[in-house]
Order: structure tokens, then sequence, then C-alpha cells
């Protein structure tokens, strides 16, 4: 049962320690990615603690309402935004989507991969499932990334870059 106790409860509490005010735009995706593996290295000897926390994201809405998942829900929503909106403090995540948007975003790249771990999970030794880890951030980096209309340092909008291409081509 000790053992239990440090299973999603303290993962979750380990990253609601992280204060997001001390990510800087250096160490914000390593901190993510590092808080990302992290339990998936963990799940690797307790794989039914992997396989619980990844049913329990395919409740009905009714379920997920009543506690105590929905205050769990409400807890992890919270800290991945305020991680989401220090990244974008930091001009490291785009500005451009709503936060919902965001976290949908997150959420489907997140559960993608775990899908694929799960299918897979008797075949994977720790060093994959880091680096698949790795990998799904590296994605959910990629996808949220600054585009250069969000960043002050670019004066040029996407849509004048395509103009300026086509131009170029014809």
């Amino acid at each position: 049962m000790r053992g239990q106790s440090r299973g999603a409860a303290g993962l979750l509490h380990q990253k609601l320690e992280l204060d997001p005010a001390t990510l800087t735009a250096e160490s914000f995706w390593p901190t993510f990615a590092e808080l990302h593996r992290q339990p998936l290295l963990r799940s690797f000897e307790q794989p039914w603690l992997f396989a619980a926390v990844r049913a329990a994201e395919h409740l009905s809405p009714a379920a997920l309402q009543r506690e105590p998942l929905a205050t769990f829900a409400r807890q992890v929503k919270t800290w991945m935004m305020n991680i989401v909106k220090r990244g974008q403090e930091l001009g490291v995540i785009r500005t451009d989507m709503s936060e919902d948007l965001i976290f949908a975003w997150l959420q489907a790249l997140d559960a993608a991969s775990d899908h694929w771990l799960l299918a897979h999970w008797s075949k994977l030794d720790r060093e994959a499932i880091a680096h698949i880890s790795d990998q799904t951030v590296d994605g959910m980096r990629r996808a949220l990334a600054v585009l250069p209309e969000d960043n002050p340092l670019f004066s040029c909008s996407l849509e004048r870059q395509f103009s300026i291409a086509k131009s170029e081509i014809e």
C-alpha cells in the first residue's frame, strides 16, 4: 500500500510543487520534459499505475464531475495551464490560440503517446520509455512553438512570407 501512496497522488504532488515562476526560457522545455518523463519511468516498475491513470481519462463527464476525481482533474488542468501561461510569458509558447485549445492539443499528444506505450509496454525498457516521452514533449514543443508572427522580433506575417515566396517563384 505504501508504494501506492507514492503513485498517482505522489506524482501529482511532485508536479504541483514546481513553482512556474522559477522557470526561465532556457529551463522551460527541459523541465517540462523531465516532469513528463518521470511518472512514466516510475510506472515502469508499477505498470498498473500507468494503466489506471490512463483509464481515468476515459471516464464519463458525469464521473469526472464527482469527487474526488473532480478535484484531481481541476488540479491537473490548473497546474498545466499555469505552466502554459508561464511558457507564454517567457515567449516559448504561442499566444495566438485559446487556453482550451492549447490544453486539448497537449492532452491529445499525450493520449496518443500513452495509447502507443500501453500497446507496447511489455516490449519496452526504461530507455525506450524515456525516449518516447522525450519525443512526445518535442511534439508538444513544436506544436506550441512561438510562430514568427507571434514573436516581436519578426515583423513579417505568414501571409506576407507566402506572398514573398510566391513572387520569388513567379
